[in-house]
């Protein structure tokens, strides 16, 4: 009876681990392993002072974030991801990093800043595929090709 009672206790404690990753798995959320790529800042919440509107950073493999404001000279910045963890290593701003739909979106919400920023991956040229018909065509979007009558 003892054994049975022990077993209940331990069975009861145990419930609040059993589903702790069930939102991660709905809503395809993961924990970063690869950030590199550019990604756009699409909207932001917080102490948003420095933080430029429509700001772009890439993430390059080597360590380095270049971030770059509209109108304004890119800054580079060294990064390092540790777990979930974020980290520019000039500044010592921390995020957590939150990857959804499968890679495409990403937020940062602020560790040791008061600030959440939600990006979007960009999509480069070489990963789009055009498709082509009319291996003869040389107009572009802006023209009109003429028929041959």
């Amino acid at each position: 009876m003892k054994y049975i009672k022990t077993l209940l206790v331990i069975s009861i404690l145990s419930l609040p681990f059993l589903g702790s990753d069930c939102d991660d798995v709905i809503n395809n959320i993961s924990t970063p392993t690869d950030i590199s790529g550019t990604w756009n800042l699409n909207f932001s919440m917080g102490n948003l002072n420095d933080v430029c509107p429509g700001e772009t950073v890439q993430f390059q493999s080597n360590g380095v974030a270049v971030l770059t404001c509209p109108g304004r000279s890119p800054v580079n910045r060294t990064y390092t991801v540790s777990g979930n963890t974020l980290t520019y290593t000039e500044t010592n701003v921390k995020y957590s990093v939150t990857l959804e739909n499968n890679n495409q979106n990403m937020t940062l919400t602020g560790i040791n800043v008061n600030r959440v920023l939600y990006y979007s991956k960009q999509i480069s040229a070489s990963s789009l595929k055009p498709d082509v018909k009319d291996n003869n065509s040389f107009s572009n979007s802006s023209e009109i090709k003429k028929s041959n009558k």
